[in-house]
């Protein structure tokens, strides 16, 4: 950060804090304000700095933390005496901090005014900064992580490129939730009959670890890696009973489900893990978390849908290759006579590129970049109908949709696939309670390297 012909490491280079900020000061008086420089001139240091505007004080403080990680330059600012400290310790300062490091466009949208307090950023500025230094250590055994893994999702529900900075640039979240998920994710399974279990916890560590990814990442990981990740989060895939991949069974088109039903499970086959579709018990998933000074009552992110974009996402990264014998296009294949529907070598070529699992766009920039909300989109805004969702579908005989479904979303054309299980193990899943390796009932016949199932191209 330039101020006049100087910069902020020709003041850090000073004998002590105290003249390193008034280095800063007398800069920035010089630059913006030469009506209050001129007399200050030639004056003692101690004199000086109690002279100094509180508002200039905290253009300074604002300034001197500028970039990614916790704001740990205001340290040394408080230590420099008791004039500063007080002019630094207000919920003003922690405000303008917060604003000048996390997105707040989100928060001002989705929780009106009194998430904005200056009191209220404040608090969240300490929450954030706690969290990325849990998440920096890899501290995955935290006694908090729940606590702080909440926060971390929240920051990316919230994210139009500045959180993501926070937690990619300076906190490795990469790193981090990747360690988690390898480490944890199959903790306590032996209480479920060898299930992994459905919890707030492993279901946040798995979209935490979904809306990090990078592609390119993903494509450069080595085959024991994937089919590691894979193998975690292949229960979670297999079995639709144990995980819902609906908030509301989706055999209902209207909601609330009628009341007249509760207890009795309308519409449903059992197996052994409970009925299907499943209702899922509002008691059981609902949790209450405060964020930005406000309460809510919500439901964790579905488990079943996450470790389904974390599956496919590797599963795609080896392509559909053709057998020998395939036609090369269209025109190839009708010459041949065949005139029936088959995939060819330019349907698959196609089918490769498309990609079922696309990782989500965080907004990233340059790590030496300035962060300036002016620039960053309002990427949140994506997350709008999904986060509302968290809020209005805990119960389904109750819930009051405000966000049911986003017009458009399924616009675009359909590059249709069919993902084919093996019947015999698919049904032994259903009928048996205790899970076991050999359930992968998509390592059939037709599989692919990896332990993919055979998913093919439609037309």
């Amino acid at each position: 950060m330039v101020f006049s012909s100087y910069n902020t490491a020709s003041a850090a280079a000073l004998r002590n804090p105290a003249e390193a900020l008034l280095f800063l000061v007398l800069n920035h008086l010089y630059l913006y304000s030469p009506v209050l420089y001129i007399p200050l001139m030639g004056q003692h240091s101690s004199s000086l700095l109690r002279r100094i505007p509180s508002e200039v004080l905290e253009d300074i403080a604002v300034l001197a933390v500028d970039g990614v990680g916790p704001p740990k330059e205001l340290l040394t600012l408080l230590s420099i005496c008791k004039h500063v400290t007080y002019n630094l310790s207000s919920c003003d300062l922690g405000a303008r901090v917060f604003r000048s490091k996390f997105d707040v466009s989100a928060p001002e949208r989705r929780y009106m005014e009194r998430a904005m307090y200056p009191s209220t950023l404040s608090a969240q500025l300490r929450s954030y900064c706690a969290t990325l230094q849990v998440v920096r250590a890899r501290d995955i055994f935290n006694p908090r992580i729940e606590d702080h893994l909440w926060n971390v999702f929240f920051m990316l529900m919230e994210n139009d490129g500045m959180n993501a900075a926070q937690l990619v640039h300076y906190a490795h979240i990469r790193q981090f939730i990747d360690q988690f998920v390898r480490t944890r994710l199959h903790e306590g399974k032996d209480v479920e009959n060898n299930w992994p279990l459905d919890n707030a916890v492993n279901s946040l560590a798995l979209w935490i670890l979904w809306l990090t990814t990078d592609d390119d990442e993903v494509a450069k990981e080595s085959i024991t890696r994937r089919q590691e990740m894979m193998d975690l989060v292949r229960p979670y895939v297999v079995n639709m009973v144990r995980y819902p991949v609906f908030h509301i069974p989706d055999n209902h088109f209207f909601v609330p489900i009628d009341r007249m039903y509760m207890g009795q499970f309308p519409f449903t086959v059992a197996t052994a893990h409970g009925p299907y579709p499943p209702y899922r018990d509002a008691e059981t998933v609902v949790v209450r978390r405060n964020h930005f000074s406000i309460d809510f009552a919500m439901m964790p992110p579905l488990i079943g849908l996450a470790a389904r974009l974390l599956y496919f996402a590797r599963s795609e990264a080896t392509p559909v290759v053709p057998t020998e014998g395939t036609a090369d296009d269209r025109t190839h294949a009708l010459a041949l006579g065949r005139d029936w529907v088959h995939p060819t070598r330019a349907d698959l070529t196609e089918f490769n590129g498309l990609g079922s699992a696309k990782a989500p766009h965080l907004g990233l920039r340059n790590p030496q970049s300035p962060l300036d909300p002016s620039t960053f989109d309002l990427l949140s805004l994506n997350f709008e109908s999904c986060f509302q969702r968290l809020l209005d579908c805990i119960d389904p005989f109750w819930a009051n949709l405000t966000a049911p479904f986003e017009l458009g979303s399924l616009t675009g054309d359909f590059g249709g696939r069919m993902l084919i299980p093996d019947t015999l193990q698919a049904t032994e899943m259903l009928n048996a309670p205790v899970y076991h390796e050999g359930m992968d009932m998509h390592q059939s016949a037709g599989s692919h390297p990896g332990g993919r199932a055979e998913l093919l191209p439609l037309g």
